[in-house]
């Protein structure tokens, strides 16, 4: 007679998971799962899976050499919010009469990397690279290595342009 009251528990337990819930609760539970699923998949193909092409640039700055032949453009690609920023330049030097498209075209890029800074000078901060035409066959671009105190960064460089006319000289500040 005397049973034991974790056999009488387990008994209530197991009659209390046997009772069939409501066809409202069914219904209920499979629509939460199905939107639930959805913004699942809206998030994955949305924020997770990379972007396999480049969005519209931020910013497009150009800088004509001396006689106007060339031009030096510094693209930059930015956003991401406070979760995982991201900030690139490419500089491209191109024929002045060379179309938009090409303005930022990887294979043209003599520069590439992430966006810096320069440390403060007289007051103000700069962003990295700098750029100055000595002449129309000649281009000295000047980046910085001031965020690599913290970080490893990667930085593509070529000597010179896409057609060979165009020397490129590289100086690295912090």
């Amino acid at each position: 007679m005397g049973r034991h009251p974790r056999q009488k528990l387990a008994r209530n337990l197991a009659a209390h998971d046997e009772k069939p819930q409501s066809p409202m609760i069914k219904v209920f539970f499979k629509i939460v799962i199905g939107v639930l699923a959805v913004i699942g998949c809206v998030a994955i193909f949305r924020f997770v899976l990379p972007s396999t092409k480049k969005d519209k640039p931020d910013s497009v700055a150009v800088t004509p050499s001396p006689s106007g032949s060339y031009k030096a453009v510094l693209t930059t690609w930015a956003g991401g919010g406070g979760i995982s920023p991201y900030c690139y330049n490419r500089l491209t030097v191109i024929p002045t009469a060379a179309t938009t498209n090409s303005e930022s075209a990887t294979a043209m890029a003599v520069f590439e990397g992430e966006c810096a800074t320069f440390p403060l000078r007289n007051g103000a901060v700069e962003n990295s690279p700098s750029i100055h035409w000595e002449s129309d066959t000649k281009l000295k671009v000047r980046f910085s290595i001031n965020g690599t105190a913290l970080f490893p960064a990667t930085v593509k460089l070529r000597k010179q342009d896409a057609s060979g006319r165009v020397a490129i000289e590289f100086g690295v500040l912090p």
